[in-house]
């Protein structure tokens, strides 16, 4: 089973990989909404203000962050409402998610960030240092963030592991866990050796208990600025402090941007202008500034926080069946996510360096992926390349790959970097594939809306084997009933596999049971719907369709004054939704689910027990009746009795139509 996480479910996420506060039991209330609307709106406040205080920022950063978190949400919550999971499992779910989305998304953000103002001063260059890396000891074996990081301190301060132990112990500012002692340099010693060989997620309490306020360090390894200094006398120091380090000069042009290995070269040799040489020195200065322990503290949250949706990512992507420190990014998936990442914040840093306004800068970002990245532009990259209708694109792309999804299928590559020859031309000709697809559907789409009439429309359609557009076509509310109900029928001839049957048969229940044109309904309605739910019961593979069978079930149970087994079956359709993403029918279900209780008004029927429905509804669109952006409860309840009477509530051919006078003594 498996959805498009909701934006509550990455919040909760993002806050225990910070370990931005203790767990909290609020998080399976606010996960799977549950709770009135007020707890949703303050423990989403809670969450968002623990992760922010976590990450140190300052009041513009705040604000900047809850910016990019709402233009977040909103993709976020237009995918959930536009994407059907269908039988695709969470591994599937979190690799589309996570090289679509989270990874481009993410990398444009931070480039934004880092551009304004330098957020990894005095870390090495030519890499991320809060990322996953060959190591430079072993390049078949990857070296972990904390531990990059903790090797950065060491190189500042100049000394072994054993010897910060030693420093940190006799600081006197460290304790015991229980807080009752100094802690003893051993322990000190075993945790900090484990964060350089056993790549464990640190625990933020023992970053704060390591490196707090009232530590003292010094750092005999780093370079003061001395600005005082000539050109030539800070050239002298920037060559005395490099051959002391004992670097090389591929090791010095990857530390520093200095113009590659040739610029390094000449730098050793005395022979850079006098530009160079300040230009050189500021720059190592910079590298080897001497760092506040808050910095220190800093740096080591965020690459644990790094380091564990790493760890955790892996798993999920793998179930534990590969090396987490495998250095192939064909047989470590999570690689190929890094170098999603990575790409597109070099890109961006790199249009930001040339532009002067946001504007300037999408337009050469789109610029330059459709000149070097064409194919990931209209596929990979769809939710961060500027297109009028990017978001619909990547909904249609992640319904493309879910569509012919089953469970435990292997996943297909993304990010072709770094791949043999034959395995780049199997993933990019994968991607060809999946836009000559795309473009086929919308042809063929095309082709029959231009029908002149509806009896060609509907003469087309058994010419028509395309089963997407088909569905494009059945979906369609300007379409005639009668030809949407052809439509349908023609999907299931074509249907090819479980999940595509199961959708033609939910596509032609919903023009009898959810079509707001109910009164246009056959008179054997009743026996042809019952004859549909059973065949869509023994199509349905497992019970990840149960949602769709449920509502139905539902509505024909409603149909024919049933409303108690009605509101039941809908609660069960609203429980499914929780576990498997079909697009708007979660906010479907809670609007018609709300209709029927309203109407039924049972005994202990108030307002506050109307809530859960409201806070879906809301969330996952279905109102068919105007609301405010956050209405009152007792005005959802109206809205939802007049959508009852006058759209959802249509018996059968032969049952009496109830009115609400006569409801509550039927039932």
């Amino acid at each position: 089973m498996a959805s498009i996480p909701p934006m509550e479910s990455v919040l909760a996420f993002v806050r225990q990989v910070f370990q931005a506060g203790p767990p909290d039991k609020k998080r399976k209330q606010l996960e799977s909404f549950r709770k009135g609307f007020d707890f949703q709106l303050q423990t989403i406040h809670d969450y968002t203000d623990d992760i922010l205080a976590a990450l140190g920022l300052n009041a513009d950063q705040r604000r900047d962050a809850r910016t990019n978190f709402a233009r977040w949400e909103t993709l976020n919550n237009f995918l959930e409402r536009n994407t059907w999971v269908g039988q695709a499992d969470m591994r599937q779910v979190l690799w589309m998610l996570a090289t679509h989305v989270y990874a481009p998304g993410l990398a444009r953000h931070l480039a934004f960030w880092d551009h304004e103002a330098r957020t990894d001063e005095g870390m090495p260059g030519g890499e991320f240092w809060y990322l996953p890396s060959p190591s430079d000891e072993n390049p078949e074996m990857l070296a972990m963030p904390v531990q990059k990081t903790l090797y950065w301190l060491l190189d500042l301060m100049d000394c072994s592991v054993d010897d910060l132990s030693t420093v940190l112990a006799e600081s006197n500012t460290v304790f015991s866990k229980d807080g009752e002692a100094v802690a003893d340099v051993k322990s000190i010693q075993k945790t900090l050796k484990s964060w350089l060989t056993d790549a464990p997620v640190p625990e933020m309490n023992t970053i704060e208990a390591y490196f707090n306020d009232s530590l003292t360090l010094k750092f005999p390894g780093g370079l003061e600025r001395h600005e005082h200094l000539s050109a030539d006398e800070k050239l002298a120091t920037f060559i005395d402090f490099v051959r002391w380090k004992g670097l090389s000069e591929i090791e010095l042009s990857r530390q520093i941007p200095i113009g590659g290995l040739q610029g390094a070269e000449l730098l050793m040799a005395g022979k850079a202008n006098r530009e160079g040489k300040e230009y050189a020195y500021s720059l190592l200065c910079d590298r080897y500034a001497p760092p506040s322990v808050s910095l220190i503290r800093h740096r080591l949250r965020i690459a644990a926080a790094a380091q564990d949706t790493y760890k955790r990512l892996h798993r999920a992507l793998h179930d534990g069946s590969a090396n987490l420190l495998e250095t192939c990014p064909l047989s470590n998936k999570a690689l190929q996510v890094l170098a999603i990442f990575q790409d597109v914040y070099n890109l961006t840093i790199e249009c930001c360096d040339q532009t002067a306004t946001e504007n300037a800068e999408k337009s050469l970002f789109a610029q330059l992926l459709q000149e070097r990245r064409q194919l990931l532009a209209h596929t990979t990259y769809l939710a961060v390349f500027p297109h009028e209708s990017g978001f619909q694109q990547l909904s249609n792309r992640l319904n493309q790959y879910f569509l012919r999804a089953f469970p435990e299928a292997p996943l297909e590559n993304e990010a072709p970097f770094n791949f043999p020859e034959n395995e780049f031309k199997k993933t990019m000709t994968s991607k060809i594939e999946a836009i000559e697809t795309r473009a086929e559907v919308e042809k063929q789409t095309e082709r029959l809306l231009i029908a002149q009439s509806w009896g060609q429309l509907h003469k087309a359609i058994p010419e028509t084997n395309n089963w997407i557009a088909l569905n494009n076509l059945a979906s369609m509310d300007r379409v005639n009933l009668t030809t949407r109900m052809a439509a349908a029928t023609r999907m299931i001839q074509l249907a090819d596999s479980s999940t595509k049957t199961v959708y033609s048969y939910t596509c032609l229940l919903g023009q009898f049971l959810n079509d707001p044109d109910k009164r246009c309904r056959p008179d054997a309605a009743e026996r042809i719907v019952e004859e549909l739910l059973r065949r869509l019961r023994a199509a349905s593979p497992s019970d990840r369709f149960d949602a769709f069978i449920l509502q139905f079930e539902a509505k024909h149970a409603l149909s024919k004054n049933d409303f108690s087994t009605a509101k039941g079956k809908f609660d069960q359709a609203l429980d499914c939704c929780r576990f498997n993403g079909f697009g708007e029918l979660r906010g479907e279900t809670a609007r018609d689910a709300l209709a029927v209780y309203a109407v039924m008004k049972p005994a202990g029927f108030n307002a506050k027990a109307c809530e859960k429905y409201k806070l879906l509804l809301l969330r996952y669109g279905g109102a068919e009746w105007p609301v405010k952006s956050i209405p009152d409860t007792q005005e959802m309840i109206d809205g939802a009795v007049e959508y009852f009477w006058h759209s959802l509530y249509q018996p059968y051919q032969g049952y009496d139509r109830l009115s609400p006078d006569t409801v509550g003594t039927s039932q």
